[in-house]
């Protein structure tokens, strides 16, 4: 054997060597048990949004029930020891509290929105009723200055009457 090489004599180094082997095997396996509960959830959550009937809802539909049936496959038991049904029922809790607080935040904007709207209808109402009423005012003073300017006699008719009296 080459220097630098460990030399697999006893039970106990070959144990050790298969069980960092083995261990990479259980990171697997959990990543993958992970990935597809993943995707069991990101189906679910497309699924509550509720995407109109047609091809995209039916790849939907087909790829949640063959997640479903990974979680019941005897592959699945192979790959980790816990119960499919329990993690199934925990990831779709899970997928409906996401869709209520999405829901949540989507009326909650959506009031922001409408709020926000009237608040701006309000202020450009104000200020077209400020407009106006400073529009009402000049006129009405316009109106002031010429029934004035009409109540007083003409500078030459006071001027006439000044003189014949």
């Amino acid at each position: 054997m080459k220097e630098g090489v460990k030399n697999l004599s006893t039970m106990q180094e070959i144990h050790y060597a298969s069980s960092g082997l083995s261990e990479n095997y259980e990171r697997l396996a959990v990543a993958i048990v992970a990935q597809a509960a993943k995707d069991y959830e990101r189906t679910l959550l497309s699924l509550y949004k509720k995407p109109k009937p047609g091809k995209i809802r039916s790849a939907l539909l087909l790829n949640k029930m063959e997640l479903e049936n990974f979680f019941h496959s005897s592959w699945y038991e192979m790959l980790v020891d816990a119960d499919g049904d329990l993690l199934l029922n925990g990831i779709r809790s899970r997928a409906k509290e996401k869709a209520k607080d999405a829901i949540r935040r989507k009326i909650k904007a959506e009031k922001k929105n409408r709020e926000d709207a009237l608040d701006a209808s309000h202020i450009e109402g104000s200020l077209d009723f400020s407009s106006t009423v400073e529009f009402l005012v000049r006129a009405a003073a316009r109106e002031a200055d010429a029934l004035a300017v009409d109540d007083q006699p003409p500078v030459m008719e006071a001027a006439g009457e000044a003189v014949m009296s």
